[in-house]
């Protein structure tokens, strides 16, 4: 296995301590003694603590293209592939908990993290039409269907930070109960074939 280089070390360990101590509380100085290296070693390869932030982003989104991939026709909710989604999430759980105050601090980031959104979205969008199409989900107008994608989105994406207010652990099981919630919001729009491949969460 090759070594990775100082750069992506530099992501790794920025990633580490930002989940375990937030962004604000960690600086490139935090990071770069982390690694055991020069300040001006880690300045080299990043002129500022946004671009680290980024540069995860960039990271994280090459995953989440990889889960999105390898999953294009699996039912909505199914476990593996939520569960995929979940796991990478709590990998950059701080970005779930600080997005908010990050983008408003770097409009580029803001700009790459609301392209990553709507690109997201539209693909969901895609596949719920695909299995429309296949007949795992009944025929629905454009804002039903839109309103079906934004519910979903919504408790998937918030459902680390809920984990996270209640003192629970980040545990397959937790995350089973997240992604049993999403299935239920897409439950009354299965068609009967889709009733009977839906997972079975008992």
């Amino acid at each position: 296995m090759n070594k990775p280089n100082t750069k992506s070390k530099i992501v790794e360990i920025a990633t580490k301590l930002f989940n375990e101590h937030g962004v604000k509380a960690t600086s490139t100085n935090h990071i770069a003694k982390e690694m055991n290296i020069s300040p001006g070693n880690l300045y080299h390869h990043f002129n500022n603590k946004e671009q680290i932030i980024r540069a995860i982003l960039d990271e994280m989104i090459v995953k989440m293209d990889e889960i999105w991939k390898t999953n294009t026709t699996r039912i909505p909710g199914h476990q593996i592939f939520f569960n995929q989604l979940m796991m990478l999430f709590s990998e950059y759980k701080f970005f779930q908990f600080e997005i908010v105050s990050l983008i408003q601090r770097d409009p580029l980031l803001k700009e790459k993290y609301r392209n990553l959104q709507n690109k997201r979205f539209k693909e969901m969008m895609s596949f719920f039409k695909y299995l429309q199409k296949i007949k795992i989900l009944q025929k629905l107008d454009d804002d039903k269907l839109d309103q079906l994608v934004k519910s979903c989105w919504i408790i998937t994406d918030g459902w680390l930070s809920f984990l996270y207010i209640q003192d629970r652990t980040f545990t397959s099981k937790n995350f089973a109960e997240g992604i049993k919630l999403s299935f239920q919001i897409i439950d009354p729009y299965l068609t009967k074939k889709g009733q009977l491949e839906k997972p079975n969460f008992d």
